[in-house]
């Protein structure tokens, strides 16, 4: 099964905060939207969206999912929250 690195890049935390979780509806504490996303490469680098970034309130990638079987978005973090990510297609 292959896996290909779709986006790479950079995302900060801002201070808006997040106090439900998107998908499950359960209760957080302590939890932050990404503010900034910022591509530096991948396969989908150049085909993507990025809507709302910089502006304090709720930064969103976007791009065609429809020829991806999977995805895995990994991303990494500081004592400041969040600082870079890897999404890859998962599958075949």
């Amino acid at each position: 099964m292959p896996i290909f690195n779709v986006l790479s890049g950079v995302m900060t935390s801002g201070n808006q905060n997040c106090a439900v979780h998107p998908l499950t509806g359960a209760v957080l504490t302590s939890n932050k939207w990404v503010d900034t996303i910022t591509v530096t490469g991948g396969l989908l680098d150049g085909t993507h969206e990025i809507l709302d970034t910089g502006n304090d309130r709720i930064c969103v990638l976007k791009f065609d999912t429809a020829i991806l079987d999977r995805i895995f978005l990994e991303y990494d973090e500081d004592g400041s929250g969040m600082t870079a990510f890897n999404a890859m297609i998962c599958g075949y």
